[in-house]
């Protein structure tokens, strides 16, 4: 499988980058045109290897959470990445947008080789969720994100080179290139069943060997019994429990019995006691029912004046008072109306009027001064028509008599306007006085409604009173009752008990009867079948031992040979473990050799010890004329080692690949004390395996080879330098 395009939008400091993998060694380095002083920091040179990560494993190695992944300012971000597999003849796109709010979108498409890519849904893969499409991703590469982030896409924060890991992940890593997976397990053998089996027999054989001694220490007893002797103690003993039956039946004569009686006797009087409570409980609930019955009579007669005081209410007719006042209403606002539409033709005629009178005042003192002719008498006016002036002011004079008579009938209008509104407010007035008495009465039928209302409920709450107490009297009856039951009960108990005791008397006196029977039938015995029996419990107990030796011995043999199983397993696994091993030492040189290195690494694996066991310990061994530890090596020479081992390993996970393993590197952070020259010669001894590797470095000489990839970034915008 190898990687072939990535596609970056808005992702971190890419606005926008289309790249396509070429299949050979670079080194990728930074520069930095917008931050002062960051020189190759800074620049986006580990964004390629964190989009490549989130796209194969849906996360960040370095822990980075996904919306810092979208460019500052943006809302989201684009990022795709083309794959192919020469095995399966296979394509896939992955297509991933990065929200910073919501949820993020992945989808995936796969095509077969010689098809082209469609925007419709025939080559989308169909999941249920997101976690669901980065588990086919992930099946697909077939590559576990360890792997990834150990051997393909690797970073200091992450990364532990062979020679600095400890023995168990060395063992661990070996034992899965060796394949040696396929017998884990089986050299971890178990023989507790068989120690259990082997624990169980040989215990069974120590307590039956036990009880073979317990037999014969009985034997010898039996051999020495004086059975005379034990005859005399044996009767001894039963006229010792004739004793205890006879003192038993004292006792039932003379205590049990007549404490039974006495208790029987003590229950009369508490019954009498009982009976006279609850006569009194029924004289109290005779007194309660007749109550209870006059009381019922008078909520009768009370929802009966309720009834008809709520009829009352419902049966007054209302009159429709503010239909009435309506016209009267209306009378008014029309003579308001009228009366203010008069005021404005008043006030007109009154502005008329001074008018007139001015013009009557100006023409008056305009004629005061005309001129008589001493010759003919003719009047004039020095500047007008006198008679002209004459004239207007008689048209003036009546004018304003016209005026006046208007004002006049307007002034009579008014008035008659005005009491006409004084008769329809009297009316209005009159209708209110009607309404308050109609009110005034509904209001005194509506509270003797309630009060009858009241009544009832209060009648009702003294019934519920008396139903309360006739009910628990009732309880305190019910109470008497059923302890007089009670005492009913323990009487025939008693009864019943003192019936029993003449049985208990019967049986002891044929208990007595028995054992009397059984001292007459004595005879003294013998122990023939006693001994007879204990040989026979000997016999049986010693074949019983001679068989659970044999399945001991099975067992023991069964553990030997298991134990000797699994240490052949462990030896198998221990062949295949060190041939890997010598596998990863063979590349590993040889990747040394391509870089100009006289440095040799030395593998030595798992190893039998005399006794047998197997020392699961692997050491590593460089070799530069003398034995010598990594750490006494230069940063240059420690970063060739490294190298060496990293694509050592991944050409044992790729050949173990069902699909050929991924031709991609991609490596971080690593080789930060590896100098330009260590660099290079690291990239020229990579060229041979024909992949795309990206080795990221803070390496800042003017070199410009072209195995150089250099990522710029400028006014905060990182892009790949053409």
């Amino acid at each position: 499988m190898k990687l072939d395009r990535l596609i970056l939008i808005d992702f971190i400091t890419f606005d926008f980058l289309d790249y396509v993998f070429e299949n050979r060694p670079l080194q990728v380095r930074g520069l930095n045109l917008t931050d002062d002083g960051q020189k190759t920091n800074g620049v986006g040179k580990s964004g390629l290897q964190t989009a490549i990560e989130y796209l194969m494993t849906g996360q960040s190695s370095r822990g980075v959470v996904d919306s810092e992944l979208v460019t500052y300012g943006k809302k989201s971000s684009h990022i795709e990445l083309f794959a192919s597999c020469d095995v399966r003849k296979q394509n896939i796109h992955i297509d991933c947008t990065i929200n910073k709010k919501g949820a993020n979108v992945l989808v995936v498409k796969v095509k077969g080789y010689g098809e082209d890519w469609v925007d419709d849904n025939s080559q989308k893969v169909s999941t249920s969720s997101n976690n669901d499409t980065k588990k086919y991703v992930t099946n697909w590469f077939a590559i576990s994100k360890e792997d990834l982030f150990n051997y393909y896409l690797i970073n200091g924060s992450k990364f532990k080179s062979f020679f600095t890991s400890s023995n168990k992940e060395k063992v661990e890593l070996i034992n899965r290139f060796s394949d040696a997976s396929i017998i884990d397990g089986l050299e971890q053998v178990d023989v507790s069943e068989f120690e259990r089996v082997k624990l169980e027999a040989d215990s069974n054989i120590s307590r039956t060997e036990g009880k073979i001694e317990i037999f014969e220490e009985k034997i010898l007893d039996e051999e020495s019994r004086d059975f005379e002797k034990e005859l005399s103690e044996e009767v001894e003993l039963i006229e010792e429990e004739i004793t205890e039956h006879e003192g038993e039946i004292v006792h039932i004569v003379e205590n049990k019995k007549p404490n039974l009686e006495k208790r029987i006797g003590e229950l009369k009087p508490k019954e009498d006691g009982l009976n006279e409570l609850i006569g009194a409980q029924d004289e109290l609930i005779k007194g309660f029912k007749k109550s209870l019955s006059k009381l019922n009579v008078k909520i009768d007669a009370a929802r009966d004046v309720f009834e008809k005081s709520s009829d009352a209410v419902s049966d007054f007719e209302s009159t429709d008072w503010d239909s009435i006042r309506e016209k009267f209403d209306d009378d008014i606002i029309e003579n308001n109306d009228n009366i203010n539409n008069i005021n404005k033709k008043l006030d007109e005629q009154r502005e008329n009027s001074k008018k007139i009178k001015i013009l009557l005042e100006n023409l008056s003192v305009k004629l005061s001064g005309k001129i008589d002719c001493p010759k003919c008498s003719h009047e004039f006016l020095l500047d007008g028509d006198i008679d002209e002036a004459r004239e207007k002011e008689f048209k003036a004079g009546v004018l304003e008599a016209k005026v006046s008579n208007i004002i006049e009938e307007l002034g009579q209008q008014i008035e008659e306007e005005v009491s006409l509104r004084k008769d329809s407010e009297a009316e209005i007035q009159k209708i209110n006085d009607k309404e308050k008495l109609e009110r005034k009465a509904l209001d005194l039928l509506v509270e003797e409604k309630y009060r009858c209302k009241e009544v009832v409920e209060d009648l009702v709450s003294q019934r519920g009173v008396l139903e309360r107490k006739i009910s628990k009297n009732k309880s305190i009856k019910d109470g008497y009752k059923n302890e007089i039951s009670k005492l009913d009960s323990q009487n025939e108990i008693f009864k019943d008990l003192i019936s029993k005791l003449a049985d208990d008397i019967e049986s002891e006196e044929g208990k007595i009867s028995k054992l009397r029977g059984k001292i007459a039938s004595l005879k003294p015995s013998n122990n023939k079948e006693v001994l007879r029996d204990l040989n026979e419990k000997i016999k049986s107990a010693r074949a019983y031992i001679s068989k659970q030796r044999k399945i001991s011995e099975q067992a023991e043999e069964s553990i030997s040979n298991t134990v000797e199983w699994g240490l052949n397993f462990k030896r198998f696994k221990m062949y295949v473990a060190n041939q890997s091993l010598e596998t990863i030492e063979y590349h590993s040189n040889r990747y040394l050799k391509d870089m100009g290195s006289d440095m040799r690494v030395e593998l030595s694996g798992s190893r039998e010890l005399a006794k047998g066991d197997i020392k699961e310990e692997i050491s590593a061994k460089i070799i530069r004329g003398v034995e010598r530890s990594f750490k006494s090596f230069s940063g240059g020479e420690r970063g060739r080692l490294i190298f060496a081992s990293i694509l050592a390993n991944r050409h044992m996970i790729n050949s173990t690949h069902p699909y050929g393993g991924l031709d991609f590197l991609s490596v971080d952070e690593v080789f930060e004390g590896v100098d330009s020259e260590g660099i290079k010669s690291i990239i020229e001894s990579a060229k041979t395996l024909n992949v795309a590797i990206m080795i990221i470095t803070h390496v800042t000489d003017s070199d410009t080879s072209s195995d150089i990839l250099t990522i710029v970034k400028e006014n905060d915008i990182s892009r790949i330098k053409l």
